[in-house]
């Protein structure tokens, strides 16, 4: 069963710069967008899982072209 996180109840107070604004609107997206985060359990398969997933409504890339996300590599 998905729910929203409760942790990101204010994300207007989160982005205020002008130019990260105008990035969201380059995107056609507004910060409710990226805001609107789902996390649920992920089903036990083969004796696997029972981790939590979390899915987001937007693309990965919007959010590392954003800059708000980078890959990191080991």
């Amino acid at each position: 069963m998905n729910q929203h996180y409760s942790s990101i109840s204010s994300p207007q107070s989160r982005i205020t710069s002008i130019d990260e604004k105008s990035k969201l609107s380059d995107f056609n997206l507004s910060i409710e967008d990226l805001a609107e985060v789902k996390q649920g359990q992920i089903a036990k398969v083969f004796g696997q899982g029972g981790e939590n997933q979390i899915q987001f409504k937007s693309s990965i890339d919007i959010y590392e072209k954003l800059g708000f996300l980078k890959e990191v590599i080991k």
